[in-house]
């Protein structure tokens, strides 16, 4: 496409806010819990086939390669950030649903 890979990495990153408001707001009572486990949930999915799909489709493949060390570094990181703003997402979801009531 001609656009910068790195950039995105913010698309992931509103797609993990995104899915935690959802899951925050179909959860009102455990609202961050949910956005968490969503965040889980998907940061292992980015890291896992995302990253795969990625590296088929050229613009993920590494230069030598990834060591499973490196790799699992990349998927703990990729989570935590997933966890983190999906609990973002999750937070807004819960002003949200204490406004309702």
């Amino acid at each position: 496409t001609g656009i910068p890979y790195e950039w995105a990495t913010y698309g992931s990153w509103i797609l993990y806010m995104v899915l935690g408001y959802i899951a925050g707001r179909r959860s009102p009572s455990t609202a961050l819990k949910s956005a968490a486990l969503a965040g889980v949930t998907i940061g292992l999915g980015d890291a896992t086939l995302g990253w795969a799909t990625s590296w088929v489709l050229g613009p993920g493949r590494v230069a030598g390669g990834v060591s499973a060390m490196q790799w699992s570094f990349v998927a703990v990181i990729v989570t935590l950030f997933a966890i983190g703003f999906g609990a973002l997402g999750g937070s807004f979801a819960r002003m949200q649903n204490s406004r309702k009531r």
